[in-house]
C-alpha cells in the first residue's frame, strides 16, 4: 500500500506535521512518500525519511507547468491513500479530479469540515507534535544545550523560520527590546546565522522541542507549531501574528499573549517581566498532545 504525505506550502508547519506522521506510521510498519515545498529541509529529515523537496517553482516552468508536473508525478507514484495538509487541493488546486483517495489534516475549527478532514487541535484529533512529550530533555540537558548560566537572568528563545529578510527583521527586533536587558536570549532557526555577531546565541536544532525544558519563556510567531508546542508543554509564550496568505495567525492568538510590529521596549518589557514573574502553564493533558499518533491510527485502519 502506498501513502503520500502532502506537505505542500511555505515555512515549515506543513513538514512538521508530515515528519510526526511518519515517525508514528513506523508503528504500523508503512513507510510513506514526503512531498514538500519547504526550503528549509533539515538534512537529518533526508536520512530519516522517503522526502521530495519539490520546488515552490520549477526551474523555467510556469506555475501551470510546474503543477502539471505534481499531478503527473502523482498520477505515476498512484498512491493508494493521499494525506495532504491544510489545503484540501493543494496550494495550486492541483490535486483536483486526481483519481486517488484523500485524508485532509485540518488545523482550526471545532468540528471537522467533512468525513475527509481530521481535525488536529485539542477539539478534535489532537496536536500533531514532532517531539512527544516523553521525548523531551531533561532540565539539566537542556541547560547545557543552552550553555544556560545559572547565575544569570531567565533563558529566553526566540524562535522563527520564516524567509530570511523576515527571520532578520523579526530577530533584530526582538534583540533591541532585550539590548539594555539582563535576560540571557539565544536565536533558533533552521537558516544559516543571518548576521555574524549572532553566531554565540544562534543554534539550528531539529526538532527544536527537545531543548524546551531549560527555556523560561518562548518568544516567535502565531504558526501552528509554535503556538501547539507551548501550550502542551506548558511553556510561558510570547507570540507576534506574521501576515500569511491563509494562516490567520491573529486568530489563533486571540487567546495568547501577543504583541505587534510597532511595540515599544518598555510595554515588551513589562509584559514579559509579568509572564515571567508568574508560574508557567501547566502542561495540556496527553489526550490532546497525541495527534499524530490518533491521525496515524486513523491511515493504518485505511489502509489495511
Amino acid at each position: 500500500m502506498k501513502l503520500l504525505l502532502y506537505a505542500r506550502g511555505g515555512g515549515m508547519g506543513h513538514l512538521n506535521r508530515a515528519y510526526s506522521l511518519a515517525m508514528a506510521l513506523r508503528s504500523y510498519g508503512i513507510e510513506p512518500l514526503v512531498l514538500t515545498t519547504s526550503t528549509l529541509v533539515p538534512t537529518c529529515l533526508y536520512e530519516q525519511l522517503t522526502l521530495l523537496r519539490w520546488p515552490v517553482l520549477s526551474d523555467g516552468l510556469s506555475q501551470t507547468a510546474s503543477r502539471e508536473h505534481i499531478r503527473a508525478m502523482i498520477q505515476a507514484f498512484a498512491p493508494d491513500l493521499i494525506v495532504v495538509d491544510t489545503f484540501d487541493n493543494g496550494p495550486e488546486n492541483e490535486l483536483q479530479d486526481l483519481p486517488f483517495p484523500k485524508l485532509i489534516l485540518q488545523r482550526e475549527g471545532e468540528t471537522p469540515c467533512s468525513p475527509q478532514h481530521l481535525l488536529v487541535n485539542p477539539m478534535g484529533l489532537g496536536y500533531i507534535l514532532n517531539t512527544p512529550v516523553a521525548a523531551l530533555a531533561s532540565p539539566e540537558q537542556a541547560h547545557a544545550f543552552w550553555c544556560k548560566d545559572p547565575q544569570g537572568g531567565p533563558l529566553v528563545l526566540v524562535a522563527h523560520n520564516g524567509d530570511a529578510l523576515e527571520t532578520r527583521a523579526f530577530f533584530e527586533a526582538v534583540l533591541h527590546h532585550f539590548s539594555a536587558s539582563a535576560y540571557q536570549v539565544r536565536l533558533a532557526s533552521l537558516l544559516p546565522c543571518l548576521k555574524p555577531e549572532w553566531r554565540s546565541i544562534w543554534c539550528s536544532p531539529y526538532p527544536l522541542a527537545i531543548w524546551y525544558r531549560a527555556v523560561d519563556l518562548l518568544i516567535g510567531g502565531g504558526g501552528y507549531n509554535l503556538v501547539a508546542e507551548a501550550q502542551a508543554y506548558g511553556l510561558r509564550g510570547y507570540f507576534h501574528a506574521f501576515e500569511r496568505p491563509v494562516d490567520r495567525q491573529w486568530e489563533r492568538l486571540q487567546p495568547e499573549i501577543s504583541f505587534y510590529a510597532g511595540i515599544t521596549s518598555d510595554a515588551f518589557l513589562e509584559t514579559v517581566r509579568a509572564l515571567l514573574s508568574k508560574p508557567a502553564p501547566r502542561p495540556l493533558p496527553l489526550s490532546v498532545c497525541q495527534g499524530a499518533e490518533a491521525v496515524a491510527k486513523v491511515i493504518a485502519e485505511y489502509l489495511t
